[in-house]
C-alpha cells in the first residue's frame, strides 16, 4: 500500500553548471509559490555527485552540494535534499533519476519539479515511470485549484493552452516547468533544514560513462 503523499513540493537542483542551478531555483520560486497554497514546505533535492568531472571536459564547471545548498536556503527552500550514492555522475540522468524515485517513494512528497532542459526532461520521464506517477509535461504555469495541482501547457503545435492535472491513482505528481517564466526571489526560509538520504542500488543502475564534454559553440546554436 502506497503512503499518503505529504505536504512538501520538491523541486530538482541540477548542478551541472550555475546556469542550470539557477533555472532551477527560478523553479524554487514557483514550488514555494504551490507549497504556500496548502500550507506545505518547499524542498530542493541535490545530489552529492562523488565522481570527479574528465579532466578533459571543457565548458563551464559544475556547482559542489554545500554552495547549493547554502543558495537553496538563502532562496526560501524550507528543506534541502542531499542524495548521497556512489555511482551518482554529473551527466547521469538514468541513474539520478533511479535514485530520486528511490527518495521520492520513501518521503511521499505531493509534487516534484524540473526546470525544462534535455537533461530534466529525461531525469522526470525516467523517475515519474519508476514510481508509476503522472507527469505534465512543459508546464507555464501550475495552480492549486480545489485542491488539486493544475498544469497548464501549450497543445496543438502551440496554437492552444490546455489544462491537465493528475489521477488519484497515480501520486506524487512529477511536471517539468518553463523556468524563464519565473524569477528566482531571496527568501530566506525559517530556520531551513538540511537532510541527507543515502539511497541504495542506484549505482548499479549506471549504463555509460562521460569520457568527455565539449558544448557547442554559441555561433553555431
Amino acid at each position: 500500500m502506497k503512503k499518503v503523499v505529504s505536504n512538501e513540493v520538491w523541486v530538482m537542483g541540477d548542478l551541472r553548471n550555475e546556469k542550470f542551478l539557477d533555472l532551477s531555483l527560478r523553479a524554487l520560486a514557483k514550488a514555494r509559490d504551490l507549497a504556500g497554497s496548502f500550507s506545505g514546505k518547499a524542498g530542493v533535492v541535490l545530489f552529492d555527485f562523488l565522481e570527479e568531472k574528465p579532466a578533459n571536459a571543457a565548458g563551464p564547471a559544475p556547482v559542489a552540494a554545500e554552495p547549493a545548498i547554502r543558495k537553496c536556503l538563502a532562496h526560501g527552500a524550507d528543506k534541502v535534499y542531499l542524495i548521497e550514492q556512489k555511482g551518482l555522475t554529473l551527466h547521469g540522468a538514468d541513474v539520478c533519476a533511479f535514485a530520486l524515485a528511490e527518495a521520492v517513494e520513501e518521503r511521499r512528497p505531493a509534487l516534484v519539479l524540473f526546470a525544462l532542459t534535455e537533461f530534466g526532461r529525461e531525469m522526470a520521464a525516467i523517475s515519474a515511470r519508476l514510481c508509476n506517477a503522472g507527469l505534465i509535461s512543459d508546464c507555464q504555469n501550475l495552480r492549486v485549484e480545489n485542491g488539486r495541482i493544475i498544469g497548464t501547457c501549450p497543445a496543438w503545435g502551440g496554437e492552444i493552452m490546455a489544462e491537465i492535472t493528475y489521477s488519484d491513482t497515480h501520486e506524487p505528481g512529477f511536471a517539468t516547468i518553463q523556468p524563464n517564466l519565473f524569477s528566482a526571489v531571496e527568501a530566506k526560509a525559517d530556520p531551513g533544514e538540511i537532510i541527507r538520504i543515502s539511497v541504495a542500488g542506484s549505482g548499479k543502475m549506471r549504463r555509460a560513462k562521460l569520457l568527455s564534454l565539449s558544448p557547442e559553440p554559441l555561433d553555431e546554436k
